[in-house]
């Protein structure tokens, strides 16, 4: 998913801000500017031709003369990459499908990696819709788990990077549950309070929600 940094219009800065209130802007050292010194220079950037300038960090692309951010995608694997693909699944989940929308389809096998294909929805009624591929089968729009059957091997997802991240998701838990077990007396005694209680609070709050 895409994201943009916000624009300031040069011109409306100058008109909407009080002389005096202008006290946001550096220079090119990191040097805080006047209010005076600032209308200087946002001047001399509006006699160049430009029209916005970036707010807050700095924007890699950014387009003086208008455009301003050209966009930019997350990182993967960085923290923003994995809200967005947490809130992409979680939007999926709890939206009606649409006719014609795209979403993956994979198939648990038993020993062996699942299957995947990408599906579009091909039909959608009051509590149901159906794929294109795999037509015969019924999704309830709720949950969209597959109706008709308690033991389903499909799953959907919003995309294909919805599905890498719930792979990379299991995979951590997996990993630390495993570190979790290995780890020895002498070792968590060797940790501080605070260590122990931010453990304690994710295992421990754990095992009581499975209760």
């Amino acid at each position: 998913m895409t994201t943009y940094h916000l624009k300031q219009s040069i011109a409306g800065c100058l008109r909407n801000n009080r002389v005096g209130t202008i006290d946001f802007l550096e220079d090119g050292n990191g040097n805080p500017l006047s209010d005076a010194e600032a209308r200087v220079e946002l001047n001399k950037l509006l006699e160049a031709g430009h029209t916005v300038m970036p707010v807050g960090d700095d924007c890699e692309g950014f387009d003086v003369f208008g455009g301003g951010c050209p966009g930019h995608e997350p990182l993967a694997g960085s923290d923003l990459a994995n809200d967005l693909m947490e809130e992409r699944q979680q939007a999926f989940l709890k939206s009606k499908p649409i006719v014609g929308q795209k979403l993956l389809l994979t198939q648990r096998q038993r020993n062996a990696p699942p299957i995947t294909d990408n599906v579009t929805v091909k039909k959608v009624g009051t509590k149901y819709f159906t794929l294109d591929k795999a037509f015969h089968r019924r999704f309830h729009i709720d949950s969209k788990r597959e109706a008709d059957t308690h033991d389903s091997h499909l799953t959907l997802y919003a995309s294909s990077d919805c599905y890498d991240h719930e792979k990379d998701k299991d995979k951590l838990a997996y990993e630390i549950k495993d570190a979790i077990n290995q780890v020895g007396n002498r070792t968590l005694k060797a940790l501080t309070m605070v260590e122990l209680g931010v453990i304690a609070n994710l295992v421990l709050n754990n095992k009581d929600d499975k209760r």
